[in-house]
C-alpha cells in the first residue's frame, strides 16, 4: 500500500519486494505440464498450493 502511494509522485519509484514472487514461479515452474511431476498433480491441487503460498506467507 505504502509503494502505491508512493508512485503517484513521479519523482519518486517504489516497487514491493517479497520473496513470494520468486517462490511462486518456481513452484509453477515446477508443476507445470512439461514438467515430471506433473502426473502427480491435477489441475486444483496446483491451484490450491499456488494460493496456499501467498495465504500462508
Amino acid at each position: 500500500m505504502l509503494a502505491a502511494i508512493l508512485r503517484q509522485n513521479p519523482r519518486i519509484h517504489a516497487a514491493m519486494t517479497s520473496p513470494v514472487g520468486s517462490l511462486f514461479s518456481a513452484l509453477h515452474h515446477t508443476m507445470r505440464q512439461s514438467n515430471e511431476y506433473s502426473d502427480f498433480i491435477d489441475e486444483k491441487q496446483r491451484a490450491r498450493m499456488l494460493r496456499g503460498l501467498f495465504e500462508l506467507y
